[in-house]
């Protein structure tokens, strides 16, 4: 784990991920959305509180065992805070993929459920591809070849 020197574009990136997202600011900080809902925004020395944070909307428990769990990384963020949302700090260590785990329950609270049903049927595809252990091939492979496919196959590569 490395301090990013970057982190609202790691941000972005993992919203990005993540179906019928857009940002916008919102209190003069880069805010996103989930269809017409916020699940999170990013906070750069918030009235000088010297964080560099992302604030995300989390289900009823989840910050106070965040918090407990670890208070150097997590806090209560002010104004949504008693709500629920929770503050991680992105200005130290941060475990990544633990930032897009709670990025993506937050927007799942707020999500459209075409989105939710989007994201979902693409991660049963990926698995039943990997369980039978086919690949794809990209798309640009597949266009330059005659008839759409990729050379002359071997297997199950679709």
């Amino acid at each position: 784990m490395a301090v990013a020197r970057d982190p609202l574009a790691r941000v972005r990136k993992l919203v990005a991920a993540l179906p019928e997202t857009s940002e916008r600011l919102s209190h003069g900080a880069p805010t996103f959305w989930g269809g017409k809902r916020t699940f999170a925004s990013f906070a750069a020395n918030h009235h000088g509180d010297g964080r560099v944070a992302l604030w995300c909307k989390l289900p009823p428990g989840a910050q106070e065992a965040l918090v407990e769990a670890d208070a150097e990384l997590f806090f209560v963020p002010p104004y949504v805070g008693p709500s629920g949302w929770v503050g991680i700090r992105l200005d130290r260590e941060v475990d990544w993929g633990v930032v897009a785990g709670l990025l993506e329950e937050g927007w799942r609270m707020v999500a459209p459920r075409r989105a939710l049903e989007a994201l979902d049927a693409r991660r049963e595809a990926r698995a039943r591809a990997g369980a039978r252990g086919e690949r794809t091939a990209p798309a640009a492979v597949r266009a330059r070849s005659p008839g759409g496919r990729a050379g002359r196959r071997t297997g199950p590569l679709r």
